[in-house]
């Protein structure tokens, strides 16, 4: 199954520079392997939740990172993605779970970005609070995560900062 999955090449996770409308190179996943990865979740589709590709196994090959990508379109002004990487072991099950990127343009606005250099990913989440008199918080969080460490993923920094601001 993981054969027909290339391997990641990107480096940037970022919903705007992503080409996400052709899902012909991914694979689509189906209910039980969906319901495998994600045994707590239950908004499956078809066609909504694909492997977009892997990154690798660990050095003992009996954990793989996987790239998941899930599409979500709720109507023609409003489109949620989402890209995961996911650790799963050899029978499938949901080790890590990573938010690399996510683009939510609803009232309270999502985004995720994330940058992959080697082993070490950054990932900086913004999350803006719902309008009102002309202005909002956005608050801002900043990882950087270490892949493939002793304990699989480890955090090596955290920053948190907001910032209100006036329309």
């Amino acid at each position: 199954m993981w054969s027909k999955n290339k391997k990641n090449t990107i480096e940037v996770f970022d919903i705007e520079k992503l080409k996400t409308d052709d899902f012909s190179n991914m694979l689509p996943m189906n209910k039980k392997l969906f319901k495998t990865i994600y045994p707590d979740r239950n908004d499956y589709s078809d066609y909504t939740f694909f492997i977009h590709s892997y990154l690798a196994f660990n050095s003992n090959n009996d954990i793989l990172t996987l790239i998941t990508y899930h599409k979500n379109y709720e109507n023609e002004n409003l489109r949620v993605d989402q890209m995961d990487l996911i650790s799963v072991d050899v029978n499938r099950n949901k080790l890590d779970e990573i938010r690399l990127t996510a683009k939510d343009n609803s009232v309270i606005t999502y985004e995720v970005v994330s940058t992959l250099d080697g082993n070490i990913i950054k990932t900086t989440e913004k999350i803006s609070s719902e309008h009102s008199f002309n202005s909002d918080t956005l608050y801002t969080n900043e990882y950087t995560l270490k892949l493939n460490s002793k304990n699989r993923i480890d955090t090596l920094d955290v920053k948190r900062s907001f910032k209100v601001r006036q329309y």
